[in-house]
């Protein structure tokens, strides 16, 4: 855990502060496609050249909104170099200061790289991981997404909006 952080894993609902940009914040690990890495804040060239980044206005994992997570598939370590395997109820966790969330995904598709609405805020909790498609190109993306299903925050996220649905799931790449 950075230096300075508190674990708020007990809070009904912990909203963190926002790193400093290109600080590691968080760990993501994907066990169907043997992911474990370090998530910085921040999606600039330098940030990602460290890991997956977090884009700057996309919720911290585990609140509200829609965390959206980006990385690299060929280059940088290519955290994501596999992201195309995963399906539908595969798990993600994000270990994060307010603790270990844990998403499960809904669906996956492929966009162009002007349709910024997939980083759009969301009713609910979101994760939603983006990487260049296909492998060694910039021509797309590929565009996982996954809910909220536990952790510290989820059962406020359930009572506060329901089960809301991914109008997505059932889509494939």
């Amino acid at each position: 855990m950075p230096a300075g952080w508190q674990d708020s894993s007990d809070a009904t609902y912990a909203k963190g502060s926002r790193p400093a940009p290109g600080e590691p914040f968080a760990v993501i690990a994907i066990p169907a496609i043997n992911v474990e890495w370090a998530v910085v804040d921040g999606t600039e060239p330098e940030h990602l050249r460290l890991g997956p980044g977090l884009l700057g206005h996309a919720a911290l994992p585990g609140e509200v909104g829609n965390s959206v997570i980006a990385g690299h598939r060929t280059t940088w370590g290519a955290p994501f170099n596999r992201v195309d395997e995963l399906a539908p109820g595969d798990r993600i966790m994000v270990e994060s200061p307010t603790g270990t969330h844990v998403y499960e995904v809904t669906s996956q598709f492929v966009v162009a790289p002007e349709d910024f609405w997939v980083a759009e805020h969301r009713e609910g909790a979101w994760l939603t991981l983006t990487a260049c498609h296909p492998k060694g190109s910039a021509r797309q993306r590929i565009v996982t997404v996954a809910k909220l299903v536990d952790g510290p925050n989820a059962a406020f996220v359930t009572e506060a909006f329901g089960d809301v649905a991914d109008p997505r799931a059932g889509e494939d790449v």
